[in-house]
């Protein structure tokens, strides 16, 4: 039998797969993807859910080929990096501490270095960034959804 201090020091941690663009997606399949996204929301609204079997798995189809799935699992370093990276306001620079931070929480092996990241960001929108940060923080941190409504 297993004591709750073995369970514990089992325990797995936490883990999350970003989807990175890394082609575009052509003028006939974007718009097709516009298209089930349409047909999902309004079957969602109407709650019609059995029609929306089979969707994810064309979504997914349309998607091939231009995102790449980048695991990564939480770091028993994340506090140091944060208070690594002080921004003026007594905050966290987020830019500044992304590359360590995704380079410590990279599953691949190729990833792992801070040095990796800081030349592959290099070329990411603002907005990618802030997808990936707030990936990174979701893993690292366990804090209830905003999306989770209170009451």
């Amino acid at each position: 039998m297993t004591t709750l201090r073995d369970r514990l020091a089992a325990k797995s941690r936490r883990r999350v797969v970003v989807p990175v663009q890394v082609a575009e997606m052509s003028e006939e399949a974007a718009a097709e993807l516009l298209d089930l996204q349409r047909t999902a929301l309004a079957a969602a609204q109407s709650g019609d859910m059995a029609s929306l079997d089979g969707l994810n798995d064309r979504a997914d189809s349309l998607r091939e080929g231009t995102t790449v799935p980048v695991a990564f699992t939480a770091t028993p370093a994340f506090d140091k990096v944060l208070g690594a990276y002080p921004d003026s306001e007594g905050g966290t620079d987020w830019l500044a501490a992304l590359p360590m931070l995704a380079g410590l929480c990279a599953e691949d092996e190729s990833l792992q270095d801070d040095a990796v990241w800081v030349e592959l960001l290099d070329s990411w929108s603002h907005g990618e960034k802030l997808t990936l940060w707030s990936a990174l923080v979701g893993v690292n941190t366990v804090a209830l959804s905003p999306h989770i409504p209170k009451g």
